[in-house]
């Protein structure tokens, strides 16, 4: 318990301490996020927060070599600094607004270099594994890639699902040298979301891309080596796969240019009809807490349960996608149109 603190608090101190910093100079560079057809805020913001991140990874490292005498780095640490990739990837995005092909065209490229190195310093090939499971890694970390900058929409949002994540690693899992790095990167979520819920900075791609990847190789890893039942994954989860699920494909259908930006999300639409991006994020971290946790531990106590667990979990992320989806917003634009 007193390690647990100690790593906790140098993660919410070192993240609000480089989280200051960042938007000082944001705001002296000038790198501001502005109004556009993906976002619900109005008035310019200093961005890419996220850039925090790897301070808190090296200063976690440090901590760890200076305050507990060890020096052993893992297999999971080498391998999250090449994600270092993805980081740099959203600043130059943050700071030169690139192109959506292009931007997806690096990501590809990034996480093919990612997925490789990352079975090779596993000591994995293709001898050893189904080239199908290095396909299926590959997409995946695309996919949570662009799954959490899609939830990156209103203040806090993001930043509370991924703590969420975190905090079911942490605990439901067999990590064992890296739990400290998980440790510090919830104190440094916490000193960040508080920032972004006032509205001082915003995480931007720097900080989405970064830990869309982080959090989708943490999920690739613990599928492969088995350290944590798939079920509570998967609940854990079930919103952002309803969400990019349901959202991408009433768009693919039901519109022409389904590729463009957009703010169609249902937790976005919600936060059209509350008015407020803090009730929402409330509102998500409420159900995370208070319903999914509850069948997470369930699961977890009895797996053998999981998939009834999970299809529970499911159920209502399901049907408040399609009642506040992408569907609702076509149904008020044909409407607006007819009248």
């Amino acid at each position: 318990m007193y390690l647990f603190l100690e790593h906790l608090i140098f993660g919410v101190i070192f993240g609000f301490l480089f989280t200051f910093l960042t938007i000082i100079i944001s705001k002296k560079k000038k790198l501001v996020a502005y109004k556009n057809d993906r976002s619900l805020h109005n008035l310019p913001t200093p961005t890419a927060g996220g850039v925090i991140f790897p301070f808190v990874f090296i200063c976690s490292i440090l901590t760890e070599i200076f305050f507990f005498n060890n020096v052993e780095l893992s297999t999971n640490q080498i391998i999250f600094l090449f994600l270092y990739i993805f980081l740099f990837l959203g600043f130059f995005d943050d700071k030169l607004n690139l192109k959506a092909l292009n931007k997806f065209f690096l990501q590809i490229i990034s996480s093919l270099l990612i997925i490789t190195f990352y079975f090779t310093y596993k000591g994995l090939n293709f001898v050893s594994i189904e080239i199908l499971v290095f396909i299926l890694a590959f997409f995946f970390l695309i996919f949570s890639i662009n799954t959490f900058n899609f939830l990156d929409g209103i203040d806090g949002f993001a930043l509370s699902n991924a703590f969420f994540i975190l905090i079911i690693f942490y605990f439901f899992s067999e990590l064992s040298v890296e739990k400290y790095f998980i440790l510090s990167l919830i104190g440094a979520v916490l000193a960040l979301f508080y920032f972004n819920i006032i509205k001082k900075i915003f995480i931007g791609d720097t900080g989405s891309l970064y830990l869309g990847s982080l959090l989708g190789l943490l999920i690739i890893d613990s599928i492969i080596v088995q350290n944590i039942d798939k079920y509570i994954l998967i609940i854990a989860t079930s919103y952002w796969f309803s969400d990019v699920t349901i959202t991408f494909f009433t768009r693919f259908f039901l519109v022409k240019k389904w590729y463009g930006t957009h703010n169609m999300h249902p937790y976005q639409n919600l936060t059209k009809l509350l008015k407020q991006h803090k009730l929402t994020t409330l509102i998500s971290i409420i159900y995370n807490f208070l319903y999914l946790l509850p069948l997470i531990i369930l699961t977890f106590l009895f797996p053998t349960l999981g998939i009834y667990f999970t299809i529970i979990a499911y159920l209502p992320s399901i049907l408040f996608c399609l009642y506040f989806g992408p569907l609702k917003n076509l149904i008020i634009d044909k409407k607006t149109s007819s009248n």
